[in-house]
């Protein structure tokens, strides 16, 4: 297992565990690294069944995922502070992982980003994995971030068609539960504002789930601004968790 090391050049270093969205692998974040204050380590941890773990089994439920991503995590949490970000399926996932963090003893962290994302009480009921292949295939092209010559590509969809159902899966048997109390840490919401599928609910409704202050960004792009826009994304990181002195 890979520990993530906070100390580097006598610097502790904020962790920043990163959590990729459907379909997607951890290794997206990587590009950040050209941005990101000398303070901050990106910290992407990978999901089973894709990028370096392509071996690995698919989740059975959200419950699996967060035990499995814990196993990731847990040994690199050695005081120094840390944050997390996710997008899309990750913001779930990072909601889920923080809470049973705290269930376990340890302690919040610095902040939260969640992108792209409604409130995890806001339950998108479309089961867009039960679709055959090519309509959900049509259906996942209109979020963007795929070119037509991804389209076209047999090669890439007979690979990146099982991660995605399985990630949509993932998503539509998750079975949301109130937690016995709010996140402690200051988080911040961001949100594409081209993403018609993010944007159509009441992103305010984040507020309830912390003690502290909720800060809310919407950048120009649409579902995959992060990718879009990752400059842009990671100035507001830096300015928000970034070791200014």
């Amino acid at each position: 297992m890979y520990t993530f090391q906070a100390k580097h050049g006598g610097i502790n270093k904020t962790k920043l565990f990163c959590l990729p969205y459907g379909g997607g692998s951890a290794t997206i974040y990587w590009q950040w690294n050209k941005y990101i204050h000398s303070s901050i380590q990106i910290c992407p941890v990978e999901m089973a069944a894709r990028g370096t773990r392509f071996s690995d089994a698919f989740y059975k439920d959200m419950d699996a995922a967060v035990d499995d991503l814990l196993s990731q995590i847990v040994d690199s949490l050695d005081g120094s502070q840390y944050a997390f970000f996710g997008h899309s399926m990750g913001s779930i996932i990072v909601y889920e992982l923080v809470h049973a963090l705290k269930a376990l003893g340890y302690e919040e962290p610095q902040h939260i980003f969640f992108s792209g994302r409604q409130p995890p009480h806001i339950i998108d009921d479309e089961k867009l994995h039960l679709l055959p292949d090519d309509e959900f295939m049509k259906e996942i092209f209109k979020y963007g971030g795929f070119t037509q010559q991804d389209a076209e590509d047999k090669e890439l969809l007979d690979i990146l068609l099982p991660i995605l159902k399985e990630d949509y899966k993932l998503l539509s048997t998750y079975n949301y539960k109130p937690k016995d109390s709010k996140f402690g840490c200051d988080i911040t919401i961001l949100n594409g504002l081209q993403d018609d599928g993010a944007m159509k609910f009441n992103l305010e409704e984040w507020k309830d789930y912390t003690n502290k202050e909720c800060l809310f960004y919407k950048l120009e792009g649409g579902h995959f601004f992060i990718r879009e826009n990752a400059k842009e994304v990671v100035e507001i990181i830096n300015r928000t968790i970034g070791k200014t002195s």
